[in-house]
């Protein structure tokens, strides 16, 4: 059975992976066949009922940690989990532990059966830090390493917490629509028979619901030139519009809504390019984004 039981949602395998192999084995030296975490391969045996399964292990566990995100909130599995393991505590069989991940908050996210209950971030070299002497006392444990050691560990497992952080907040910058601009443009001195020409662009309406400010760069742009779609390369026939303003770098405030666009063919047929944009082959748009100092790039196929 195991000692350390951690909780976490299905979307946060990577996450409370690596809290297993750098956090509790490498640093404070909980053996891997002490740990129970469903994203580990082969947790669960083949054609066993994983509910009874996971409370079985839950009841015997000495230290539940619980890694709490917005994706754990949104799941009722994952709270019935947290509530089990506060009853544990409440009958002094374990000791029940919750981190929160950004962008998760204590007012937001510690309500229901976690109400009242201290808890610490994820991302918060001290938590880490402290954790290992108390998980070494509740297991009774000997001590290993090197401060300076699990210090290592420890800021290596943060970056993997900012990635996941990063992630969370580029699912919050909101798709609205997307649209096409036919402009007519004044034509040149040309002979009366001849046609006028067309410029189109693709615009693609968005909503920053991140909660903070953020800061886009050039766009990038990926498409099949021979489906009739925009040509490719970051940059290419490109711009914002953010409030009416078009220079890049540019901030966007929590909340606001901009737009950018996409140079397409003078010669693309608008009827062609909302069937390709129907079944997702249009092409793949790239958005570099900085959000407090950490970089990432919204991607989206369209």
């Amino acid at each position: 059975m195991c000692d350390v039981f951690i909780s976490h949602a299905a979307k946060n395998k990577k996450l409370a992976e690596k809290f297993s192999e750098l956090i509790l084995q490498l640093g404070i030296g909980v053996p891997a066949g002490k740990i129970y975490c469903t994203s580990t391969p082969g947790q669960i045996p083949n054609g066993d009922q994983f509910v009874k399964h996971i409370l079985t292990h839950l009841n015997k566990a000495k230290v539940v940690i619980a890694i709490l995100s917005d994706d754990y909130a949104d799941s009722h599995f994952c709270l019935e989990e947290a509530g089990a393991a506060q009853l544990l505590r409440v009958q002094q069989k374990a000791e029940c532990l919750i981190f929160l991940v950004p962008p998760a908050s204590y007012s937001k996210h510690l309500d229901g059966m976690l109400f009242g209950i201290q808890a610490e971030m994820l991302n918060d070299i001290n938590a880490l830090t402290n954790l290992k002497p108390r998980v070494e006392n509740i297991l009774g444990l000997r001590p290993i390493g090197q401060p300076a050691a699990h210090l290592a560990r420890s800021n290596a497992f943060l970056k993997v917490v900012e990635e996941a952080d990063m992630l969370a907040l580029l699912t919050a910058l909101k798709l609205i629509d997307v649209k096409y601009d036919d402009v007519r443009l004044a034509p040149p001195p040309r002979p009366p028979a001849m046609l006028p020409t067309y410029k189109l662009k693709l615009r693609v309406h968005l909503r920053n619901e991140t909660g903070r400010e953020l800061q886009i760069g050039q766009i990038g742009w990926q498409a099949d030139k021979s489906r009739n779609a925009p040509a490719t390369g970051r940059g290419y026939a490109s711009g914002f519009d953010v409030g009416g303003k078009t220079a890049v770098p540019a901030i966007i405030r929590p909340g606001t809504a901009f737009n950018f666009w996409i140079g397409l063919h003078e010669t693309s047929d608008v009827n062609h390019l909302h069937e390709l944009h129907e079944s997702k082959q249009l092409g793949t748009a790239t958005l570099p984004v900085n959000i407090a100092g950490y970089s990432g790039e919204w991607v989206r196929t369209l």
